[in-house]
């Protein structure tokens, strides 16, 4: 991904609890730094969300306004993001 924590050296991640969890599961010693360039990951990813949506909350709440929704009159709106999409393309059987 390329981001600001993932590009770190893996030993300069902080990661919560990881001394308990390698106390607790010695052989995970060896993947140690795998583990934290995971988290690395995982910072970069949040951080990109939270850049885009404001929150890590607001972007989980995308289905609300994604997707096929059926308002009370019985309309149905259909809204996907497909950010640089040429064409977009809604089969199925819409005359009952």
């Amino acid at each position: 991904m390329g981001g600001k924590w993932s590009s770190m050296d893996p030993s300069e991640i902080e990661v919560p609890e990881i001394n308990t969890l390698l106390e607790r599961d010695p052989y995970l010693k060896p993947y140690e730094n795998e583990i934290r360039k995971r988290y690395a990951l995982f910072k970069d990813y949040v951080e990109k969300i939270e850049a885009g949506d404001g929150s890590l909350d607001k972007f989980s709440r995308g289905y609300e306004v994604f997707g096929i929704h059926i308002n009370e009159d019985n309309s149905v709106i259909a809204r996907e993001w497909a950010p640089g999409a040429q064409e977009l393309f809604l089969t199925g059987d819409f005359s009952k």
